[in-house]
């Protein structure tokens, strides 16, 4: 793209912040499978185009986590380490705990999307002493197949094991779901301890 058109398009997001009834912010994504010859691209734009930082609070990496070790990922990411934005990765969505420390100790994220499939107590205590929250979207680990039942969502474990944990409705147009839908879930799973779990979501900063 060119310059004007970049220009353009970051007019467009301020605007729309800007329009909003509620506090917006964006994260640039990127999938796992896109190309070296993108990934290189994309990292060049944000070389360039150093006000994309004062429109994007982060970046975040999505797609099938298997993909995640075909690219090098750490230039794309470097310059936003710099600027202190968020980081996030979608791992341990699938179940496999090698993503989720490959993303903690290699790619340095701040933030997981999923990470539900975390087991071993040294990637748990690595993610505790990080400052790492997980974002966990029940209706969607169900709908996804990630999980059999709803019932079987180890959300009250993470939240035993003392992880940071966030509430979110991943796509709710796709996962037709909700906040409420998704606090009465939370509800389901962690019973007497869902009341200090929604002061510690209503309170903390993420």
């Amino acid at each position: 793209m060119a310059g004007m058109e970049i220009k353009q398009i970051l007019d467009t997001f301020r605007q729309a912040r800007k329009d909003a009834y509620a506090p917006i912010d964006y994260l640039l994504s990127l999938r796992y499978d896109s190309s070296q010859a993108m990934t290189k691209i994309l990292t060049d734009y944000v070389s360039l185009h150093d006000d994309i930082f004062q429109v994007f609070e982060g970046v975040d990496l999505v797609g099938n986590e298997k993909e995640m070790l075909r690219n090098n990922l750490n230039e794309f990411i470097d310059p936003w380490r710099t600027h202190n934005k968020i980081i996030r990765a979608h791992v341990g969505e699938y179940g496999d705990e090698e993503h989720i420390a490959y993303a903690v100790r290699s790619l340095k994220i701040t933030r997981i999307a999923h990470g539900f499939c975390v087991k071993d107590p040294n990637i748990i205590e690595e993610i505790k002493d990080k400052n790492i929250p997980l974002d966990i979207c029940i209706s969607s680990n169900f709908l996804t197949k990630n999980i059999k039942h709803i019932i079987d969502h180890p959300l009250k474990q993470l939240v035993l094991h003392g992880l940071r944990i966030t509430l979110g409705t991943d796509d709710p147009t796709v996962f037709n779901t909700d906040m409420g839908k998704e606090l009465r879930y939370c509800k389901l799973l962690l019973g007497d301890g869902f009341e200090n779990f929604y002061m510690r979501l209503c309170h903390e900063t993420y």
